[in-house]
């Protein structure tokens, strides 16, 4: 309605609702409270008690985005067309580790859109450029995100501050960068891996390369291993030459780990040697005779060192003494006569 286009594509997604089971009523029975709800990361499967039955849930590798251009105006709160053969991988999956699933009937199925922003983030806050024009979209599980989404906008528009480090669900995160392709791209990434373990300085390879620098080739040469900000490509490390240049995360040391240890060490050591060299080039007098050299004249001795600053009607010579921390090889310029 105002022109805006916001990085969010919603995705079909189904889940089914068997029957009344014999196996719940006995456990409601003996314990007095519903089953809880489980997780099954092999299978990508969510599992909770519905009723008298159970409700299975899956998000599927064969993911399917729904309506990638826009919402039509017409749709409010209808259901999708069901499609089980896409979730009957996941299917065997569950009715194997849950078989008295495999005995029982199927009473519904939902197959509905899910709405998603690129990292699987709400998009919450005030738009970036148009006034008094706030959303709260991409709230992927209504019901568990709602409260916290409704709490931080209440707080960000009525006392200007959200009350908390809001960033990661924060509309302004995304720019124009984040086009139509690369938020289906990343989206369908996410939709795929909703049940997989995230690493640290895990890198995901969904919509990228979308911006790279005019260096980006000769750094790829050199086996830079890359990372994204903002649709940027920036090197983070560089991989031994011979070995693929990639990461392999882990909640433990990486393979990063000695590479980044070597670079840390030989950096300040070159530096080191490059300090003495300036140094001794530094002390090496000026050659007499030299037209072009600062300060000199044919016949002068006179030192680099001694460099004249001239200002404010007196002249000032600078002199280079070491500095009095003892772990740093570096020299310092020091005025004289002091002012």
């Amino acid at each position: 309605m105002i022109g805006l286009e916001l990085p969010v594509l919603a995705m079909e997604h189904m889940y089914l609702i068997t029957e009344d089971m014999a196996e719940v009523a006995e456990y409601n029975a003996a314990t007095g409270h519903e089953l809880p709800m489980g997780l099954d990361f092999d299978g990508e499967l969510y599992i909770r008690q519905e009723g008298g039955g159970m409700l299975l849930g899956t998000y599927e590798q064969a993911c399917v985005p729904w309506s990638p251009r826009e919402t039509p105006w017409t749709f409010d709160q209808q259901l999708l067309a069901p499609d089980l053969d896409r979730i009957a991988p996941s299917l065997e999956i569950a009715f194997k580790h849950y078989p008295a699933l495999a005995d029982v009937g199927i009473k519904k199925v939902i197959n509905g859109p899910f709405t998603f922003a690129p990292d699987g983030n709400p998009l919450v806050g005030p738009v970036p450029g148009v006034r008094n024009c706030w959303v709260a979209c991409a709230v992927m599980a209504g019901f568990s995100q709602g409260g916290g989404v409704g709490l931080t906008l209440a707080r960000w528009m009525a006392g200007g501050d959200p009350g908390e480090d809001i960033w990661a669900m924060d509309v302004a995160r995304f720019g124009n960068w984040a086009s139509l392709a690369y938020t289906n791209a990343k989206v369908r990434e996410n939709y795929s891996r909703r049940f997989r373990i995230t690493f640290p300085n895990e890198e995901l390879p969904a919509g990228r390369p979308l911006h790279t620098t005019p260096v980006y080739d000769r750094l790829t040469t050199h086996n830079a291993v890359w990372g994204a900000g903002f649709g940027l490509e920036h090197p983070l490390w560089f991989q031994r030459p011979g070995e693929e240049p990639r990461e392999d995360v882990t909640f433990r040391r990486s393979n990063a780990f000695p590479v980044v240890a070597d670079e840390c060490t030989t950096v300040p050591r070159d530096r080191r040697r490059q300090r003495r060299l300036a140094a001794a080039a530094v002390h090496q007098p000026a050659a007499a005779g030299r037209p072009d050299q600062p300060h000199g004249r044919p016949g002068s001795r006179r030192s680099h060192r001694r460099g004249v600053l001239r200002g404010a009607g007196r002249s000032r010579r600078f002199f280079p003494v070491r500095l009095a921390d003892r772990r740093s090889a570096s020299l310092a310029l020091v005025p004289w006569p002091p002012r």
